[in-house]
């Protein structure tokens, strides 16, 4: 951090200052396409995605814009780092050192076309402002980072064939259980059992549509779908019921260790930690294990809190 006789300006001491909380989420979303980017495709990629909201950092106002400032792979080319070249993640033909500008910029100009080719839209042409411009697609990736968050969550707590019935509802909007069984081809018995466990945790919902106009139950079939915003709603109040009983948990481990925290803030331990005999730093090392992992899920989950209510 630059102290104050590092600066090129003087600070007056009457301003107030406050954090930019709009720009933080701007660059913690920043980081997770070029992240998303790395896992989907590869380093390269992440670096070309970092390229392009680097080029438009300073026009970024909100994390909720639908697009970033265009560019073209040109430019973007010109503004990757000189490693890039050294370190084996573009493969160039032999004996093309003579031109090796040129083919940087036809390697990246292909990493662009392949991010704008890929479905969960990473890049998208910008035709108004000419030929070539491309603009990181804000509004696609806020979509598919959400549901790929929320399968990710049906997975983990009901199984991999729950979130394929998941998927393909999200794909198809709405179908009826025998539709279910042709497309997933899971039987009819299972589909039904694992529907009720999704219905009831609020995941799918059912609209009745009558064949006829009586409206009659037994003159009526019914098609199952997924209420995404509703489950996104669902899945952000279970996350900050885990995050608090996480800190429950953080506030009883912490209490009892009151005797070794005593200890800890004595002024002669705080100077060295020898001064505690084995079974003390057994204890030590035990506690910030335990502290370290309840932080790191926390973590995680302040990550998803802000993929599915900041972005």
């Amino acid at each position: 951090m630059a102290v104050e006789d590092d600066l090129s300006y003087k600070v007056d001491p009457t301003v107030f200052f406050t954090l930019n909380y709009e720009k933080y989420n701007i660059t913690f979303r920043n980081n997770m396409i070029s992240d998303y980017a790395i896992d989907r495709i590869n380093r390269t990629a992440g670096v070309v995605i970092k390229a392009f909201l680097r080029y438009g950092k300073d026009k970024m106002k909100i994390a909720k814009e639908d697009m970033s400032p265009p560019s073209t792979p040109t430019h973007i080319a010109n503004m990757l780092p000189p490693e890039l070249l050294t370190r084996g993640d573009i493969v160039f033909s032999h004996g093309s050192n003579t031109n090796k500008s040129r083919d940087v910029a036809t390697a990246i100009e292909g990493y662009v076309r392949l991010l704008a080719a890929d479905h969960v839209g990473f890049l998208i042409p910008i035709d108004e402002c000419g030929t070539g411009y491309y603009a990181v697609n804000f509004k696609k990736l806020r979509s598919n980072m959400k549901k790929r968050l929320f399968e990710s969550y049906v997975t983990e707590r009901y199984g991999k064939d729950c979130c394929r019935l998941v998927r393909i509802l999200l794909d198809k909007d709405k179908l009826t259980e025998t539709q279910l069984q042709k497309i997933s081809m899971i039987p009819l018995r299972d589909i039904r059992r694992k529907l009720e466990a999704l219905f009831i945790a609020g995941i799918v919902e059912i609209q009745e549509i009558p064949r006829f106009y009586d409206k009659a139950a037994n003159h009526s079939f019914h098609l199952w779908y997924v209420p995404l915003e509703k489950c996104y709603d669902n899945l952000i109040h279970d996350i900050y019921r885990t995050i608090s009983n996480l800190q429950q948990r953080k506030t009883e481990e912490l209490q009892k260790r009151d005797w070794l925290l005593g200890k800890l803030n004595r002024s002669d331990v705080a100077s060295n930690i020898d001064l505690l005999n084995e079974i003390d730093k057994a204890e030590v090392g035990n506690m910030n294990k335990v502290i370290e992992r309840i932080e790191i899920a926390k973590a995680r989950l302040d990550e998803m809190i802000m993929v599915l209510r900041d972005f």
